[in-house]
């Protein structure tokens, strides 16, 4: 466990920036390589103390980025976007930073509409003489598509012909973009009737220029029964309670009925009042 744990405990220095640093452990008193550590243990008659040593060192910077794309009209994109992320020269090297920073560059080129642009190289190099990290990326934006039309799956109740025009309102047709996968996600969402909606993006382009996408839901349960109690000094005991379905016909309809009672006071209903209604919402 100790030897598992000292390659851990090193790249947890490593991503703070403390290229240099070292790591190390003894159990009771020796180190885990030790010869004479499994006579020790067979012989332990208490529990041993284990002990990591983590010696930081000085944090290394950010040093030579270098950014590139292809092809290469797409370089300015990604490098204001890495300025954008925040990462300069000098700033500490954290792993933390870089991966933001490449997140950033390629969400940009997605934000153009090329939902498969990726990483097409990454080479790190940390230069212990200079205390420095040099990073040099390049990026494949990859084809521009626009969204071709959606499917959902997962339903069991719900009109599948609803679904279909809920999310192809929101994306079918336009060029593709994070931000529109988003809508209509929360537009199935927001039918209330779904405990997720996951979604799949395909990984091609077709020969027409469009990308599959599926949306994946969840159906929550259809009926739902609560209530609550409540006590105020001035006026007594309080009561509500509901009964919910959630998907009556099909169509993300909801109809819930209500009862309240109030001004209950000293346990007598003369002062009391009621309340009852329904609502159908299509």
């Amino acid at each position: 466990r100790v030897r598992a744990d000292l390659p851990r405990l090193q790249e947890a220095l490593r991503a703070e920036g403390y290229w240099g640093g070292q790591v190390s452990a003894t159990i009771d008193g020796l180190a885990p390589d030790d010869p004479a550590l499994a006579a020790r243990l067979q012989s332990a008659t208490a529990p041993v103390a284990v002990a990591f040593t983590l010696t930081p060192g000085p944090r290394y910077g950010i040093g030579r980025v270098t950014i590139s794309a292809e092809p290469a009209e797409f370089g300015p994109v990604v490098r204001d976007a890495a300025r954008q992320a925040g990462l300069t020269e000098g700033d500490p090297a954290r792993a933390e930073a870089v991966l933001a920073a490449e997140t950033a560059m390629r969400d940009a080129l997605r934000n153009l509409g090329h939902p498969l642009a990726a990483v097409a190289g990454r080479d790190v190099t940390v230069d212990h003489d200079r205390r420095a990290m040099d990073i040099a990326w390049r990026f494949a934006p990859g084809p521009r598509a626009r969204f071709a039309a959606p499917t959902v799956t997962g339903q069991d109740r719900t009109d599948t012909g609803l679904l279909r025009r809920t999310t192809a309102r929101q994306i079918e047709g336009q060029d593709y973009s994070p931000a529109a996968v988003e809508r209509a996600r929360r537009a199935l969402v927001s039918l209330g009737v779904f405990d997720s909606v996951r979604v799949e993006a395909g990984t091609t382009v077709g020969a027409d220029g469009t990308l599959p996408i599926a949306f994946v839901v969840s159906e929550r349960p259809l009926r739902a029964v609560g209530g609550s109690v409540a006590y105020e000094t001035n006026f007594g005991l309080a009561v509500s309670l509901f009964w919910e379905h959630r998907n009556l016909w099909g169509g993300a309809e909801r109809l819930r009925l209500e009862a309240e009672a109030s001004r209950i006071s000293d346990g007598t209903f003369g002062n009391a009042t009621y309340r009852s209604f329904a609502t159908l919402t299509l």
